[in-house]
């Protein structure tokens, strides 16, 4: 009688042990969001160029040697790299965002780093990702203003800005 009493406790006991394991085992995972939960305003670099064949300028992506730092934050984003495309953080917790862009330029026989700044105005929302990764920003961008150091002009291409990998603006950056 104690045996049988035994082997259904046990049968009750195992599989409730097992299964509070692996939901312990399953909340407390270091890599249980999996999901992208980056957001940045992506801007490539292109310049104006003329084609004799069509007579008329068509838009080329191009590198540039950059260094990129967003006002308010310790960090550099690009140090002095050549790049055709910069990822940018959009503020969470403001309405704009500013960065300053220095190009590596050739004035006067001399080359010099030029800077220009790029502010960025925009809107931030709250989008629920999942339970396990929570939520993350995303941004509606209202407008773009900038210097015209060696920016020419900027042209928007989609105003929002989520976890996607999407083109957002185009920065013309001028002949020299």
């Amino acid at each position: 009688m104690m045996l049988v009493n035994i082997k259904q406790k046990i049968s009750i006991l195992v599989p409730t042990v097992v299964v509070s394991l692996i939901v312990m085992t399953a909340c407390t995972s270091p890599n249980e969001c999996l999901q992208n939960m980056d957001v940045v305003y992506k801007a490539n670099f292109m310049q104006m160029t003329f084609d004799q064949g069509n007579e008329s300028y068509v838009a080329n992506q191009v590198s540039i040697v950059t260094s990129v730092h967003g006002l308010g934050k310790d960090s550099m984003l690009y140090d002095s790299a050549r790049v055709n495309s910069i990822a940018l953080p959009l503020q969470s917790n403001d309405t704009m965002s500013v960065f300053i862009i220095d190009q590596l330029a050739v004035l006067n026989n001399d080359t010099v780093m030029v800077a220009d700044t790029l502010w960025v105005i925009h809107d931030n929302e709250l989008e629920f990702v999942s339970v396990e990764c929570g939520c993350a920003v995303k941004n509606n961008v209202r407008n773009v203003l900038h210097t015209v150091n060696m920016i020419d002009s900027v042209s928007r291409v989609t105003d929002n800005v989520d976890r996607s990998s999407r083109d957002n603006l185009k920065i013309y950056v001028k002949n020299r």
